[in-house]
């Protein structure tokens, strides 16, 4: 991915001017000369790095030091030779070789990185990172351009501006949908239950990070929301059709996938169909490249392929629905069992 300074900040005047003057325009849409500068005085007094005081030497607002810890973090999960990083590396790569064709990457809740805590300040440049990275890779796969969206309605200028940067494009509610297709990659490390039904579930996009469905009350919680309402406001005890039809979507969504644990130094799991493309489901924390987790699965896995196993035949062996599954406790280790 080509990441260029937008040609809007080649070089910064002291100020912006009005750009529709009431004076001179005979338009009720004309900016009266307070107005204008009450908007310029309330913006830059919310977000005072964007003063020219506050620029650095090559005219950029001080929140540009969020977008170079992106790149830091992106440059280490993609250059960084140390044993952990190379196998992250590889787990990644495997991710992207079984990826069918992707058209758009989405990003959704990604969230904010001021005025919070230092943890969760790298949280959000590590998950962009991430995001940034996988895209890469993709495109580097297909040869081909990948148009990022990203949708989040806590962003605020800081935010869009490292976007902007990152060469996204921000929409705002339900404008993501739009883009969540079959040949989507959706990421969505913070994306809460309630918007699962409207998104991931719907869509079965062609490649997904975010929540496993099945941690914690998954899909009942947004079910059971969804019930309550209806009953207050209806009075009805029976379930819609609306609900029936996230039911019967998650059946579906849970029975086209197989499971593989993945090596990404946090605890997850990749799941993978037999006839459609790679989803995975990965907890993605704060600082997750600073930790050491390594799963058995991948070293399992990556042997088996070291032993000259065709790609298909793993597939065959270890994911087949029906045939065998392996369930995974929590410290990596595999318990075979028959469905």
């Amino acid at each position: 991915m080509d990441y260029k300074r937008p040609s809007h900040w080649a070089k910064l005047p002291p100020a912006p001017t009005n750009p529709f003057p009431r004076e001179t325009t005979n338009s009720w849409a004309g900016i009266y000369l307070e107005d204008w500068k009450n908007a310029l005085s309330d913006f830059l007094g919310k977000y005072p790095e964007f003063r020219e005081e506050d620029h650095d030497a090559a005219g950029r607002p001080g929140y540009h030091w969020q977008w170079r810890s992106v790149m830091a973090r992106k440059n280490e999960i993609m250059t960084h030779t140390q044993p952990d990083r190379q196998e992250f590396r590889a787990s990644l790569q495997y991710i992207v070789d079984k990826t069918d064709h992707v058209d758009t990457a989405v990003c959704l809740a990604l969230g904010k990185f001021e005025n919070v805590e230092l943890s969760a300040e790298e949280a959000f440049q590590h998950q962009l990172a991430m995001f940034l990275v996988l895209c890469e890779m993709l495109e580097n796969k297909q040869n081909t351009k990948i148009k990022t969206i990203f949708q989040d309605p806590r962003f605020e200028p800081p935010e869009e501006y490292v976007i902007a940067l990152a060469g996204g494009e921000i929409v705002k509610h339900p404008g993501a949908l739009e883009h969540m297709t079959e040949n989507s990659f959706v990421f969505a490390p913070y994306l809460v239950w309630p918007a699962f039904p409207d998104t991931i579930i719907k869509t079965h996009p062609a490649l997904y990070i975010g929540n496993k469905v099945e941690s914690g009350g998954g899909m009942g919680i947004p079910i059971a929301e969804r019930y309550v309402r209806q009953f207050y406001v209806t009075g009805k005890r029976e379930m819609g059709p609306d609900l029936q039809e996230i039911i019967d979507q998650t059946k579906k969504f849970a029975d086209s996938y197989d499971k593989y644990l993945f090596d990404t130094t946090t605890c997850g799991s990749i799941i993978r169909s037999e006839n459609d493309p790679i989803l995975i489901m990965i907890h993605l924390v704060a600082q997750a490249l600073h930790q050491d987790l390594l799963i058995q699965s991948r070293k399992t896995i990556q042997t088996m392929v070291q032993k000259g196993m065709a790609a298909q035949a793993l597939i065959s062996r270890i994911f087949r629905i029906g045939i065998k599954q392996m369930r995974y406790r929590e410290d990596g280790s595999h318990d075979p069992q028959q469905k």
